[in-house]
């Protein structure tokens, strides 16, 4: 076996050192939101996802188009929620692909075509704060008029749960539908229930 030479410093020479690396800590690491997906998110079209992506940076616009008339600001910056889903004017991202399942229903309702589907959302806004929709859950409704008015019934092929209103039989129309305001309440109500009780298995980010 041969001898390992060594090589010994030149004298007045200095010998150059390994280069250290020091790792990023995450306090100066630069933060790269990465979009994330679903399986609805996937079956999107190249123009459909660039679209959900140009409606999400108007967000902020379109909040301040639609409660531009309201005395506190605070309803221009903070999240409404739909179905259960937060839509954040502040959050410029694409880290829960629900935002972007919500969005594009309006895109398609518009032929994905912006300006119109900017305009469905922002009178959308307006309706949803005056209604108070997502207040409507924690209403208490007559169980004698509308507890045999709703009801869900299996799954669709996309595993959507099917719900349908019984009108007629032993049901008092006169009562169901003598005040409109509370049926529409109510029926909003069993909408976001439903929803909530037969949520989709695919949770923000999978």
């Amino acid at each position: 076996m041969s001898d390992v030479q060594v090589a010994e410093p030149t004298p007045g020479i200095e010998t150059p050192q390994p280069e250290k690396f020091t790792a990023v800590t995450a306090e100066v690491a630069p933060t790269v939101m990465a979009e994330k997906t679903s399986p609805l998110v996937e079956q999107f079209t190249e123009t459909e996802k660039s679209a959900v992506k140009e409606l999400i940076t108007a967000l902020p616009l379109i909040f301040e188009e639609a409660f531009k008339d309201l005395k506190d600001d605070a309803h221009k910056h903070e999240p409404v929620d739909f179905w259960g889903v937060p839509i954040d004017p502040l959050k410029g991202d694409l880290e829960d692909p629900r935002v972007s399942v919500i969005l594009i229903k309006f895109l398609r309702a518009r032929d994905m075509k912006l300006e119109p589907a900017q305009e469905m959302l922002i009178s959308t806004l307006k309706w949803r704060h005056t209604f108070k929709a997502s207040e409507t859950v924690d209403e208490q409704f007559p169980e004698d008029v509308f507890g045999k008015l709703c009801h869900v019934y299996g799954k669709d092929k996309g595993g959507r749960p099917i719900t349908y209103n019984v009108y007629g039989g032993d049901n008092d129309l006169k009562a169901i539908f003598g005040d409109l305001d509370r049926f529409l309440r109510y029926v909003i109500s069993q909408q976001i229930v439903y929803l909530d009780r037969h949520r989709s298995p695919y949770p923000a980010g999978e």
